[in-house]
């Protein structure tokens, strides 16, 4: 019986891999191989999991450029007395690239984006509030509805009009 899953992961796993060689390895036809390869889009499977890996190298890479800028400003950060004001802008510099990079590693908004996220919150809120009151819109504009009056109703009203 065919595993089409472990073929699957198999092939994603390995970019050297072609499907004439797990059709060898798994012992079956070429063509279920490429059924079951269009079936469950190994080719796309394939191409997201080296673009992950990419990126967990990028990363590891961004990591280690880090912690040696870091350990650069504590160097440098030894003997505070003799840094020159050059020397202050670049670990300056060097922080906020720091900062920056931290931000994106942990998908963490800059301060004016969350100022734009918490502006447009309160929009909503606003907005939503507006939409609710719609309902109350009769009370707001001041304008009273009286219901009209039969010739009886009238008759009582005009009557006490007279004794005041």
């Amino acid at each position: 019986m065919f595993d089409s899953n472990a073929a699957m992961l198999d092939y994603i796993s390995d970019k050297k891999q072609s499907y004439k060689s797990i059709a060898k390895k798994y012992d079956v036809s070429l063509s279920v191989v490429k059924k079951c390869a269009k079936e469950d889009c190994w080719v796309k499977k394939r191409r997201d999991n080296m673009l992950k890996e990419s990126e967990k190298e990028k990363l590891s890479l961004l990591r280690k450029s880090a912690n040696r800028a870091i350990e650069g400003l504590y160097a440098s950060l030894e003997d505070f007395s003799l840094l020159s004001i050059n020397d202050l802008k670049n670990i300056s510099t060097i922080l906020k690239t720091l900062t920056a990079v931290q931000r994106d590693l942990n998908n963490l908004p800059t301060y004016k984006e969350e100022n734009t996220i918490r502006i447009s919150d309160e929009r909503l809120k606003l907005v939503k509030a507006k939409i609710t009151s719609k309902d109350d819109e009769e009370s707001e504009t001041g304008v009273v509805f009286i219901p009209f009056l039969d010739d009886e109703e009238e008759g009582l009203l005009n009557e006490g009009e007279d004794d005041a």
